[in-house]
């Protein structure tokens, strides 16, 4: 299995240096309005967690017209960035419950693991939902409180960002923004979040 694994990351790692990974539509905002500012989140996590993530072919493995795979996303890194204050992933914040439920219809495959389908004219469509949640309570000092968050993509355009219903001083937050994607061999994927936020509480990092 683990043979299989690293030839497919081969194959995909030479796919997506040629492929631009995904080029997310702008979200649109208000941008005269004061109480918006600006949002922006950057991580990196492994391609290794979606190869390795729960894989369900339908009808059968034989004949898959619909692949789904179900895979936690532990982030190795992430800082978000607001008005000047930059807050670091360890350090200001924790993020949990980082599970992605990706879906493809009509896959085709070019390793009989069937892991991934080609990229990036290897399905006839995709929908992805992302969920995760800035744990802001779980590292003392600084802010205080939760922010769980929703990212819902089709076809690898249309990546967009909200924010749902926070706690203690993130009760009152609102995010908006889009994701982008890029690669750098051998297995790291780049995320990049970008957008406005309404409501972020007037308080530094934890740590300087």
């Amino acid at each position: 299995m683990k043979k299989k694994i690293l030839l497919t990351v081969l194959a995909l790692s030479v796919v997506l240096l040629a492929t631009p990974l995904v080029s997310a539509v702008p979200w649109t905002y208000p941008k005269n309005n004061e109480k918006f500012q600006e949002f922006e989140g950057m991580g990196t996590f492994s391609i290794l967690d979606i190869l390795n993530g729960e894989h369900q072919y339908i009808p059968s493995f034989e004949k898959v017209n619909k692949l789904t795979i179900i895979y936690t996303e532990p982030h190795l890194t992430y800082q978000i960035t607001v008005d000047g204050n930059t807050y670091q992933l360890g350090t200001d914040f924790l993020m949990t419950e980082c599970r992605t439920i990706a879906v493809f219809y009509d896959p085709v495959f070019d390793d009989p693991a069937k892991l991934y389908p080609i990229v990036p004219d290897g399905y006839r469509a995709e929908h992805n939902v992302v969920y995760w949640t800035f744990d802001f309570s779980a590292i003392p000092g600084g802010i205080e409180g939760t922010l769980p968050m929703k990212l819902v993509s089709t076809n690898e355009e249309n990546r967009f960002i909200n924010s749902l219903a926070g706690t203690g001083d993130l009760q009152n937050v609102q995010i908006k923004a889009t994701a982008t994607l890029t690669f750098t061999p051998p297995i790291t994927l780049n995320a990049f979040h970008t957008g406005r936020v309404s409501g972020w509480p007037d308080i530094p990092p934890a740590a300087p």
